[in-house]
C-alpha cells in the first residue's frame, strides 16, 4: 500500500512539531507540499515500527518546499528534510527530488538535508535541491551507519555546489 500526500499543504502558523511526518511506511510519497515555519523538521521520515514490507521500504519527497522565515519558538534547530532511526528499524531507500529549502531568517541552527547519526538505510538520494539562505548554514548532516548517499545538482543561492 502506498501512503501518499499529494495535496498542496501550507502550515503557515507553525506546526507544533514537524510539518509532514511519515513513520513506518512500506512505500510513501509526499508531493507538491509547502511547509512554512515548522517547529523542528519540515519533512521527517522514521520507522518507529517495522514497516509491513521492510525490504522494499521507500520514502520520496518530490517537488516540496520548506520555508523558514521565523526562528524556532523553542530556540532549537530547524531541519528541512530529515531521516532518523530512533529505534532499531532499518530505513529503506529515501529520495528527495526537486525540492527546496528557503531560510529567510538569521537564527538558530539550520540544516537543509539531514540523516541522523546511527541511521541504517539502504540508500539516500538527493537530486535537484535548491537551498537559499540569508546566513551561513549547515547544508547537510549526512551521518548514516550504513547505506549509499548520493547528492546531485545541489545549489546554494543559485550557485552549484556539487
Amino acid at each position: 500500500m502506498l501512503a501518499e500526500v499529494r495535496a498542496f499543504m501550507e502550515v503557515s502558523t507553525r506546526s507544533g512539531d514537524v510539518g509532514v511526518e511519515m513513520d513506518g511506511a512500506s512505500e510513501a510519497l509526499v508531493e507538491n507540499c509547502t511547509i512554512e515555519n515548522q517547529f523542528w523538521q519540515g519533512y521527517y521520515y522514521s520507522n518507529y515500527n517495522v514497516p509491513l514490507r521492510p525490504a522494499a521500504a521507500s520514502m520520496t519527497w518530490r517537488n516540496c518546499r520548506n520555508i523558514v522565515s521565523v526562528p524556532c519558538a523553542g530556540g532549537g534547530a530547524q531541519y528541512g528534510y530529515t531521516v532518523s532511526m530512533p529505534y532499531a528499524y532499518t530505513i529503506g531507500t529515501v529520495n528527495v527530488e526537486n525540492c527546496s529549502y528557503d531560510l529567510k531568517t538569521n537564527t538558530n541552527e539550520q540544516t537543509a538535508l539531514c540523516i541522523s547519526p546511527g541511521t541504517v538505510l539502504k540508500a539516500y538520494n538527493a537530486t535537484n535541491i535548491a537551498i537559499t539562505s540569508v546566513k551561513s548554514i549547515t547544508l547537510y548532516k549526512l551521518n548514516p551507519n550504513s547505506g549509499a548517499v548520493t547528492l546531485s545538482n545541489i545549489t546554494l543561492n543559485g550557485s552549484q555546489i556539487n
